[in-house]
């Protein structure tokens, strides 16, 4: 933040530098609340309306907390992204917020449950592109190659070179993949923390890993990728296309619970950005609840 002239932020303690707004209150009447989804904002959601006085149901169709940000923390260096997460579930417990995992909320459960309000933060997918040969077999998205449920060859092409598709190249070259980043922009990771920035362009050249930008992807074959720069075009061999082409919200839950509850939406489910924005989001979505 400081280096780009921008108030400090917390992702733990969402009230920093708004101290005098006095935000945090107990609620006149206790409310019936539901918060879909356990990614940061879904957490932040929870705890900051457990805080309020009110009694908080947390659903995630998963088996853990964290959502994406669990998933950011696999790449070198990011690590201690984790303890944030067993941080904000063991506040949960704390408060006595009732956590249901493995249950995928539905308008089924709204109707039987009849919440006063729906918080839903069921953050982004990975995002696909009408590329001709995205549905082929060695096409995988970042996020299941991290978690191992896709296998990546030895010859990787990543499609997207933003913050996403620039820490898996890393953590794919780390393996002793040969990594080449395929990225539209004339530069890449350049939504990625400065100081993180620089240490990731250093990575790149000790892991020789292989950037082309101003590269546009037009078809992912067999064999790789056929792109096009400035007004040559060209196929770069690979193994496996590793998708990191953006995120698309979730937004699926919103329409169904349309006339049931009142539903506010928050994080990457309205669009993607940062977990800084999605704690503030969540934080203001649970004390206003």
């Amino acid at each position: 933040m400081l280096f780009k002239n921008e108030p400090i932020r917390c992702l733990v303690n969402p009230t920093l530098g708004f101290e005098y707004k006095d935000e945090l209150k107990k609620a006149e009447k206790s409310k019936k609340v539901t918060v879909v989804g356990a990614g940061p904002a879904g957490l932040e959601a929870a705890r900051a309306a457990a805080l309020a006085g009110h009694d908080v149901t947390l659903y995630e169709k998963t088996d853990r907390f964290g959502g994406q940000f669990t998933t950011a923390a696999i790449p070198p260096v990011k690590g201690d992204l984790a303890a944030y997460v067993s941080c904000a579930a063991k506040q949960l417990e704390k408060l006595g917020v009732d956590i249901r995992m493995n249950t995928e909320y539905t308008a089924e459960l709204c109707d039987r449950e009849k919440p006063d309000k729906v918080i839903v933060a069921t953050g982004a997918a990975h995002s696909r592109p009408s590329i001709p040969g995205i549905d082929g077999s060695n096409v995988v998205t970042a996020t299941d190659v991290l978690w191992g449920r896709a296998f990546a060859g030895q010859k990787v092409v990543v499609a997207g070179g933003g913050m996403i598709g620039s820490e898996k190249a890393t953590y794919l070259a780390s393996l002793g993949k040969q990594v080449t980043i395929v990225e539209m922009l004339p530069a890449v990771a350049s939504d990625e923390e400065f100081t993180r920035r620089v240490l990731m362009m250093k990575m790149f050249e000790e892991q020789r890993v292989n950037v082309m930008t101003n590269t546009k992807i037009t078809r992912i074959t067999d064999t790789g990728v056929q792109v096009e720069t400035g007004p040559d075009t060209m196929e770069i061999e690979g193994d496996t296309v590793v998708l990191a082409l953006g995120m698309t919200p979730e937004k699926g839950l919103v329409e169904e619970l349309k006339g049931k509850a009142e539903v506010v939406v928050v994080g990457d489910a309205v669009e993607a950005r940062n977990a800084l924005e999605a704690t503030r989001e969540g934080f203001l979505a649970g004390v206003g609840a």
